[in-house]
């Protein structure tokens, strides 16, 4: 601590650089020395989140706070991460034969999950086939097997299994395929009605793909020749 700024007095200084004798003196007769200028207290952070005003610890209210509360000043929410780490978040991953739903954002009007990713809006199931392979082939939909081996759902917008995100329930076939699966077409009641096996559904379809664009689909051993 430093020494009193009298001249001959060697005791401490208390406050404004007097001790506390040259203190009281100086205050009877008015001559105190003015206070020292306030220390700047601005956020150490400094960036743009600052509000509040400056709170302690070198800190404004709202860094203050978080800090406090977080244990980080940083802002810690999944709107800001990065597109995976918001999928991943959303998906309930369970066993490796089970659906993994999808507990982000449903679309009411297809029951497929949806998740903004690269700055625009992409259902779920795709996103997941698209981490665990790959790009889709160009013209390719992606199909959730586990609704094709339920032989008592009837999908539509209730079906359990379009929030599925679990990638081995996942398969990347065409449109043909894809509606000769469906139970909410003639092709696909077809094929259930006769208990078509996965090895006959992953084989549904032979078709020509020219630079992206369908050929003509046709199913194979279908006794309605759909």
């Amino acid at each position: 601590m430093a020494n009193c700024i009298e001249p001959d007095c060697h005791n401490q200084a208390t406050r404004r650089g007097l001790c506390n004798t040259c203190y009281q003196r100086h205050y009877r007769h008015g001559t105190l020395p003015p206070k020292p200028p306030a220390p700047l207290r601005i956020c150490r952070i400094g960036n743009e989140e600052c509000a509040g005003g400056y709170e302690g610890n070198g800190l404004c209210k709202r860094h203050y706070h978080r800090l406090y509360d977080s244990g980080s000043t940083e802002l810690r929410t999944l709107r800001t991460a990065p597109d995976d780490v918001r999928y991943r978040a959303c998906v309930d991953q369970r066993g490796p034969a089970e659906c993994w739903p999808w507990t982000g954002t449903i679309i009411s009007t297809t029951g497929y999950g949806q998740i903004v990713w690269d700055g625009g809006p992409v259902s779920a199931h795709v996103v997941a086939w698209e981490l665990a392979t790959g790009l889709i082939p160009a013209a390719f939909w992606v199909d959730h097997d586990c609704h094709n081996r339920d032989a008592t759902c009837q999908g539509g917008v209730t079906c359990p299994h379009r929030p599925c995100q679990n990638p081995m329930h996942l398969d990347a076939v065409t449109p043909g395929v894809n509606q000769a699966r469906s139970a909410l077409t003639k092709a696909g009641r077809g094929w259930r009605a006769r208990s078509a096996t996965d090895e006959e559904l992953a084989a549904l379809v032979t078709a020509t793909v020219t630079a992206g664009v369908i050929g003509v689909w046709r199913l194979p051993d279908c006794p309605k020749g759909h």
